[in-house]
């Protein structure tokens, strides 16, 4: 009996893992992004700097054939969003084809249950290079 109920509960759970299966590298393949596409606003804060800078960053619907899906711009900043690797709640992306005084550099975007914020974490500018800790946080809301 006890087997039986754990056959029971072992195949959902195996059949949800599939359901989202991460995606890396994703340059030559557009990806579907899912509960990140939209446009989100917050703030983020640099703990080098001890500045608060306001994002505004746009995920489009599915990346280009180059990893490209979307667009983030802050003071003096717009970049292209690259995408490096994505799960159905973590996207990791990188700031690249920068124009202006941008950090560039990679960060993580986290969904929240509802979709409705992200939790932004980067690794830009020399101290999250050298230290590999994120030295920009803070919360984006879905607009």
């Amino acid at each position: 009996m006890r087997s039986h109920v754990f056959v029971r509960l072992l195949f959902p759970v195996l059949a949800l893992a599939s359901c989202a299966p991460a995606v890396s590298g994703t340059a030559g393949k557009p990806v579907s992004l899912g509960g990140f596409t939209g446009t989100w606003e917050g703030y983020v804060n640099r703990w080098d700097s001890g500045r608060q800078l306001a994002y505004t960053l746009t995920i489009t619907s599915s990346s280009d054939s180059a990893g490209i899906a979307g667009e983030v711009s802050y003071t003096k900043c717009t970049a292209k969003i690259r995408v490096q690797s994505l799960s159905a709640t973590i996207l990791n992306a990188t700031e690249s084809n920068t124009t202006g005084t941008c950090l560039g550099g990679p960060f993580t975007l986290v969904l929240n249950q509802d979709g409705t914020r992200l939790n932004y974490s980067g690794f830009q500018g020399s101290d999250g290079y050298t230290t590999n800790a994120p030295n920009a946080t803070g919360t984006l809301i879905k607009k």
